[in-house]
């Protein structure tokens, strides 16, 4: 009856095992944080693309780690080629990367809302 006996439930003990648990693993891209600057003297930004920051860890989370380590160790990535592993960490292949998503949300209704009044125009001068 040992584990019977206890005062916490399951949920509760995950919980605080949860909040017991070190900060990289509640929220992983403060591991990056950690990640070693290029030594100086050398050409810092090429030795950070040659890494395979897509590989493991997903597109999305290895571009953000990429950028996060970049600003910490104060490389301009905008200045660079990217090579075809990383070709879409950079921006300009995005769609969003101009405006972001709240702008091309609004782009999108003010589209719909022209196209509603040229037809309300259309059918105005039709039957009028």
């Amino acid at each position: 009856m040992g584990s019977m006996d206890t005062d916490v439930c399951p949920r509760c003990q995950k919980c605080e095992r949860w909040r017991a648990a070190p900060d990289y693993i509640r929220e992983p891209m403060l591991l990056w944080d950690s990640f070693p600057c290029p030594p100086p003297g050398t050409d810092q930004a090429k030795l950070l693309l040659e890494l395979d920051w897509r590989g493991r860890v997903g597109p999305t989370a290895g571009c953000k780690a990429l950028d996060r380590v970049a600003r910490r160790c104060n490389i301009d990535l905008a200045q660079l080629t990217f090579p075809d592993s990383l070709r879409f960490c950079d921006n300009s292949y995005s769609v969003f990367g101009f405006c972001g998503t709240q702008c091309v949300i609004a782009i999108i209704l003010a589209c719909i809302v022209l196209l509603f009044i040229c037809i309300l125009a259309f059918v105005c001068w039709r039957y009028v």
